[in-house]
């Protein structure tokens, strides 16, 4: 059997701040402006696993799903900036 891989981590991973200015778009249902800035975030990291996975579902108009996703990254990341050193 192979050995198990871990997967590779994304090139230039984003901040989590490059992903704030997502919400609110998802939030008033701006579609077309939030593709817009999903591709400039996606050509600034092509291979971020959570921008493609953004992309397809604004492909598909999963509004409801993209505020899940970015409500739930910004959480936990706040969460992680929050933690003393």
């Amino acid at each position: 059997s192979a050995p198990s891989a871990s997967p590779p981590a994304p090139s230039n991973p984003l901040a989590p701040t490059d992903f704030s200015s997502l919400l609110p778009l998802a939030q008033r249902g701006e579609i077309v402006p939030l593709r817009r800035e999903l591709a400039r975030l996606l050509a600034l990291a092509p291979s971020d696993p959570r921008l493609l996975e953004l992309t397809a579902l604004a492909q598909s108009y999963q509004l409801a799903r993209i505020r899940e996703l970015l409500t739930a990254h910004l959480a936990t990341t706040s969460k992680i900036r929050s933690l003393p050193t």
